[in-house]
């Protein structure tokens, strides 16, 4: 099996940021990095390649929408088609990590074909195995904890049976007290790459459970021996300004940071104010998020940046211009997070 190796280069006296050396093979990436999302590169729009080396593709999925591919072969090669047009975005040098997220109905977990395949989709399109995310559980009542341990339990043993790549593991918004238990059962695993999903919350919501999963490593492995990867945190309020919560997750003692996947509803004060056409630009001098109206673009916008001012004007168009250049933007700033760090 190839193995995933983690080589801790430096660390910020002061702080959780660091610097780390990921290998898998021949793929070799530094962080702090900002994962890249192929599905927004296009003929028309790059980014640029001293911030690339790290790939995000995700999909969201439940059963009855596995139950279509699985038995109708146009839909299997529909959605095949797809991942393959993903995939041709990226370079073999560079690692690419494949989620699922799988939507729950009455908090039931995947049953055994479904859950079969959800194995093999996440085992062919990654470089590193990382097990479906399960989302719209039920959180009112006790958490199915006892379930979803076993869930994971039985996606490895299906990963086991034809693997020949890294695993790594995903940490749900789950409650504090399961933490432990549940960072000991991915260590016995032979896991040391680790994926928080912060479900769409500002990471200071998590950070008890991010600091206690932590601790829990700790008394096992060394951290430098670990890689962690944040997922869907939330970029901040909504606001004409407002702070860049996502990228402080670097803070924390993240390495990579990907996207936001989870849509967030949207305050009732805060409706009526996005019902003028404004853009959401990341400035990295102030690590803010500025809501512009189409003239105060220009303000914002950074001159280094590979997409053109006017590509980010426009309600019809901008948004994938403007998701675009809010990660290269991001990933600029890890660029310079590295020459601090050292």
């Amino acid at each position: 099996m190839v193995a995933l190796k983690t080589h801790r280069i430096s660390s910020d006296e002061e702080t959780l940021y660091h610097s780390t050396e990921i290998s898998i093979g021949n793929k070799v990436i530094k962080t702090p990095i900002r994962a890249i999302e192929p599905k927004l590169i296009t003929a028309n729009l790059d980014l640029h390649s001293s911030i690339k080396g790290v790939n995000e593709i995700y999909k969201v999925l439940n059963e009855n929408r596995i139950d279509q591919i699985i038995s109708d072969t146009s839909k299997q090669s529909q959605f095949n088609k797809d991942l393959v047009r993903l995939a041709s975005k990226t370079t073999a040098q560079e690692i690419t990590l494949f989620f699922a997220e799988y939507e729950t109905t009455n908090n039931s977990f995947p049953k055994e074909i479904t859950l079969e395949y959800l194995s093999d989709v996440c085992h062919g399109n990654s470089d590193i195995i990382i097990p479906p995310i399960i989302s719209k559980i039920d959180k009112k009542s006790a958490y199915p904890y006892d379930e979803y341990k076993h869930f994971l339990r039985m996606f490895y043993e299906k990963i086991e049976q034809l693997n020949n790549k890294p695993v790594g593991g995903i940490i749900p918004f789950i409650p504090y007290a399961y933490m432990r238990d549940l960072a000991n059962f991915y260590l016995d695993v032979g896991v040391n790459f680790f994926c928080f999903d912060f479900e769409g919350k500002n990471p200071l919501v998590l950070k008890d459970n991010v600091r206690t999963f932590f601790r829990a490593i700790t008394q096992e492995e060394s951290l430098s021996n670990c890689s962690f990867y944040a997922l869907n945190a939330n970029p901040g309020k909504f606001g004409d300004i407002a702070s860049a919560k996502d990228i402080l997750s670097f803070g924390f003692g993240f390495d990579i940071l990907g996207s936001n996947h989870r849509r967030r509803a949207i305050p009732a004060s805060v409706a009526k104010l996005k019902r003028e056409p404004k853009v959401r630009l990341f400035n990295k001098q102030a690590y803010s998020y500025h809501n512009c109206r189409e003239h105060e673009v220009a303000n914002i916008y950074s001159p280094d940046s590979s997409i053109q001012v006017n590509s980010l004007k426009g309600e019809s168009k901008y948004y994938r211009f403007k998701k675009a250049y809010n990660m290269e933007q991001q990933g600029f700033e890890t660029l310079q997070l590295k020459q601090i760090i050292g």
